[in-house]
């Protein structure tokens, strides 16, 4: 029978740039998503992929519409997406930029 280890470690936020180093600093446990070593396999590839990607990627996920987004991604978000900062989004814990924090339903 195959047998999978999954990783017990956060290796997979390795790299990504400035946002790859904001995304290892955050304290996801105060999150709905939790520790980064119990997140998904699909999240965890997802997010390696995105961070590690020259190309502009953003994604949202589950239910609490969680943002990630890359350097790329940043740069196309003007002189606001310089400033990127972790708040709470429609009492949600997530990645986003700029100086709004109303939640995406009240846009």
């Amino acid at each position: 029978m195959l047998k999978i280890n999954r990783p017990t470690s956060a290796d997979f936020l390795a790299g990504g740039g400035e946002m790859g180093a904001l995304t290892r600093a955050h304290d996801w446990s105060a999150t709905p998503l939790g520790k980064p070593e119990t997140w998904p396999q699909s999240l965890r590839t997802a997010v390696r992929i995105l961070l590690n990607t020259n190309h502009p990627m953003f994604i949202w996920w589950g239910p609490e519409l969680i943002q990630f987004y890359n350097d790329a991604y940043r740069q196309t978000m003007g002189p606001s997406g310089i400033q990127a900062r972790w708040v709470s989004t429609g009492g949600n814990a997530g990645m986003k930029s700029g100086p709004s924090s109303v939640p995406r339903s009240s846009r």
